[in-house]
Order: C-alpha cells, then structure tokens, then sequence
C-alpha cells in the first residue's frame, strides 16, 4: 500500500498524468484528476506519444498493455520494477531501478 501512496505523490508533486496497464488498475482512484486512464486508450496513447519523458513505476510493458508494442514511448523512459529482468524488456530505457519501489 505504501508503494501506492508513494507514486501517487510523486505524480500529484510533478502534476503528471497518470496512466495504467491492466495490472494498475484501481491503485490510484479513476476519479483523482490527475488519472488518464489505460494505456491502451486513444488519449494515453497520444500524451505518451506527446511526452518528452515517462517514468514507469511497476508498469509491464506488455503486448495488450502496448497495442502490439505499437506505441511510441520517448526517449526518456525511466523504469522502476521489483523484478530487474523487467527494465528494458520490451523498450529501450534511459535508466533503471530494480527493488523495493516504495520508501522504507
């Protein structure tokens, strides 16, 4: 649960949207403003096609969360995840961390 709290605070400090795979759904309340919704929409897909950066935390890039992988993501692609197989799997990342995503 703090892991929740955690990137919901980052997102509400960098007034960034926040979008989800299938996996996410439900962490951060559909109604908070700040919630685009699955990645999968035709209004995800074009603000992470617009972005300059995307930090992903605990986001699967997987082949339905990502129309077949189809979806252009920047550059600046930063990836947080438990398992470090996942950073990079399926996108080029700047940088990754691996472990604990929330505050000790």
């Amino acid at each position: 649960m703090r892991e929740h709290r955690a990137a919901l605070a980052l997102a509400e400090r960098l007034q960034a949207p926040i979008i989800y795979g299938r996996r996410g759904k439900g962490v951060v309340p559909d109604e908070h403003p700040l919630v685009v919704g699955f990645s999968r929409s035709r209004r995800a897909v074009s603000l992470l096609e617009q972005a300059d950066g995307v930090i992903a935390i605990g986001f699967r890039f997987t082949q339905i969360d990502m129309l077949n992988w189809t979806t252009r993501l920047p550059a600046n692609l930063v990836q947080f995840d438990r398992d470090p197989r996942e950073l990079g799997r399926e996108y080029p990342i700047t940088a990754g961390f691996a472990g604990a995503i929330a505050p000790a």
